[in-house]
């Protein structure tokens, strides 16, 4: 991980803040090598499984090396019986890459153990890139809309970034080239009204959109 990248340390900063609210004891879910439940004091090196694309869509599970291989974009009720059930999620920059997002958003909430919590990021302005493909960017009414269309309740949304911020990112400054106390006061901003209009200017981009979203039952 590139530690100057804007975006970087704002996912880092959006773990840390609600890495509190995992639940002790109970299974965690990363995609790919985990990096972010390493960050997460309830998740730890036995309980954490990682999710792994699976380009023929057929779904398996290793219990020894504690991986589950499918694809978000076909996965079934059906093909995750027998598999665990997560208390912590965390879907970090998967979702520009799923052709399919309101049926992975079902997928993800069916992994959830009831009480669960999902910390998902999603890019708003991000270069291109294929991993096999790249579908979508997602504002933040788009990822609550994911999710709560899916049954889990959003209790919190954060956006990584300004306009200001979000463009120096897309032209190539790093962290190096702005006052520490402005990435403080302006990388990770809270969504407090959704349904707020973005009237000033610094409002209208930003880099990831970022939520924490709750399995009632």
């Amino acid at each position: 991980m590139n530690d100057d990248v804007l975006s970087r340390i704002g996912m880092d900063l959006f773990f840390d803040e609600f890495a509190p609210l995992a639940p002790a004891g109970s299974a965690c879910l990363e995609w790919g090598k985990p990096q972010y439940t390493t960050r997460v004091a309830a998740c730890n090196a036995s309980t954490t499984w990682n999710f792994r694309f699976a380009r023929s869509g057929k779904a398996a599970i290793n219990h020894k090396k504690r991986t589950l291989n499918a694809d978000l974009n076909r996965l079934s009720a059906s093909d995750m019986a027998g598999w665990p059930r997560f208390g912590t999620i965390i879907c970090n920059q998967v979702f520009e890459h799923i052709s399919s997002p309101f049926q992975a958003a079902v997928a993800i909430a069916e992994m959830l153990a009831p009480g669960g919590v999902l910390l998902f990021t999603a890019p708003f302005m991000e270069p291109f890139h294929r991993m096999p493909g790249d579908f979508f960017r997602y504002t933040f009414d788009g990822a609550r809309t994911l999710f709560e269309t899916a049954g889990l309740q959003v209790v919190a949304q954060r956006k990584i970034g300004n306009t200001m911020l979000a463009s120096a990112h897309l032209l190539g400054f790093g962290s190096g080239d702005f006052e520490a106390g402005l990435l403080r006061r302006e990388l990770v901003r809270k969504v407090d009204n959704p349904l707020k209009p973005m009237n000033r200017v610094d409002e209208w981009a930003f880099i990831e959109t970022a939520l924490v979203a709750h399995k009632t039952k």
